[in-house]
């Protein structure tokens, strides 16, 4: 008998934990870059409206979507069906990796 779980065992709210996890990710990475560029710490509150007004929410929501599955079977293997909240073991190279969205 298989013990671990495949994507479609996933409930809703794992799902939705997972994408939220991704998404925190990329928000404190742009949050990074943008203060960098800034020159100070721009805050969380201004990296989310800059994240939505500049695109960058709309290519994540793209680029999860036609993920999803990839990224939800990786999430169970190297998390052990952890939940995701405030937790996720992924770095950001394997965020981006998992999502598709690398430069090449």
């Amino acid at each position: 008998m298989q013990n671990k779980k495949n994507a479609e065992q996933l409930t809703e709210q794992q799902q939705f934990d997972i994408r939220l996890a991704f998404q925190a990710h990329e928000i404190v990475e742009h949050k990074y870059y943008l203060s960098e560029q800034q020159g100070c710490d721009v805050g969380l509150e201004q990296s989310i409206q800059n994240w939505v007004a500049s695109g960058h929410a709309r290519r994540f929501s793209n680029d999860f979507s036609q993920n999803q599955e990839n990224i939800y079977a990786s999430c169970i293997t190297s998390c052990n069906d952890k939940n995701c909240n405030n937790s996720c073991l992924l770095s950001i190279n394997e965020v981006h990796d998992l999502m598709g969205d690398l430069e090449k």
